[in-house]
């Protein structure tokens, strides 16, 4: 016998493709240790970042715009911000938020 359970599910926002966070197996969420946890994900060619300081993760603060590709992966600096790499085209690139925002989008690696 199966049971079935209701599931609760709180929308940091919608993405228009099931690859949302597919194939690298990348890391896409980090907690701090303490309080924040930081989500990085994509939707359609774009990447988007977004963090919840609730510790159960019910609460989720607006998605913000990191830059233009697609299989993001994220990290925590020793510094506690978070940095993502993520690829767009033939391109590896790498951005990290600061209190400010996120920075421009520096490539690293060209595949060929």
């Amino acid at each position: 016998m199966t049971i079935l359970l209701p599931l609760s599910l709180n929308t940091v926002a919608h993405a228009c493709t099931a690859l949302a966070s597919a194939y690298n197996n990348g890391t896409k969420l980090v907690w701090d240790g303490l309080s924040t946890q930081h989500l990085i994900f994509m939707s359609g060619d774009t990447v988007y970042y977004s963090r919840s300081e609730d510790p159960a993760g019910d609460a989720w603060a607006k998605r913000e715009f990191v830059g233009l590709g697609n299989f993001p992966a994220i990290a925590l600096g020793t510094d506690g911000y978070p940095r993502t790499v993520w690829v767009d085209g033939p391109v590896l690139y790498y951005s990290k938020r600061t209190a400010t925002g996120w920075s421009t989008p520096h490539g690293l690696i060209q595949f060929l």
